[in-house]
């Protein structure tokens, strides 16, 4: 009786340190977790039919989808080209500013008139103006933003790509890449 006593006494106690070590385990690994950064690439986008009136309104909001690091959605306002732009997410705000940019026109049909206007943002990650998930985040990338309109002809047949696109057949297609995104 005694021995099956002393037993159940060594199995119990075994238990708890057991249970003791697996929760101490655990609460590290989650501290460290949280202290750690987190590096990996992000990728946006957006790809949509909009009115060429709708695409060059002033603060006219994009929603973009992210992937990557941080897995989330969000809109940002496009206009304008040097200074801070921001991706407002549920997860918190992604500030980024652009550093240059480059703009090039291509003609995809002359017969059609339809133009795509391409404009390249090299920018970089604004931590200490990022909210949540992104407060502190850091890295550096690329926003490329694809206009695609149709133009009306003059009367002389050649395109009037200096007057307001068609209203049918716009796109923008925005991307962000950041090969190495830090969030913390």
């Amino acid at each position: 009786m005694q021995l099956r006593m002393r037993l159940a006494a060594m199995a119990v106690a075994g238990s708890a340190a057991a249970l003791l070590l697996a929760g101490g385990s655990a609460v590290a690994s989650a501290h460290t977790t949280h202290s750690a950064p987190t590096t990996g690439p992000e990728v946006g986008r957006h790809v949509g039919k909009e009115s060429y009136a709708a695409a060059t309104k002033k603060n006219e909001p994009l929603p973009v989808k992210l992937t990557g690091v941080v897995n989330t959605h969000g809109i940002i306002i496009l206009g304008g080209s040097f200074g801070t732009h921001t991706i407002t997410t549920p997860v918190g705000r992604f500030a980024l500013d652009a550093v240059s940019e480059q703009v090039r026109n291509k003609i995809l049909s002359s017969s059609t008139c339809h133009l795509q206007v391409t404009v390249t943002n090299k920018i970089v990650v604004v931590g200490h103006k990022s909210t949540g998930v992104f407060a502190g985040a850091s890295g550096k990338g690329a926003v490329v933003i694809k206009f695609r309109f149709f133009f009306p002809k003059k009367a002389n047949g050649t395109c009037n790509y200096g007057g307001q696109a068609l209203k049918h057949g716009g796109q923008i297609a925005f991307g962000l890449l950041i090969p190495a995104l830090t969030v913390w």
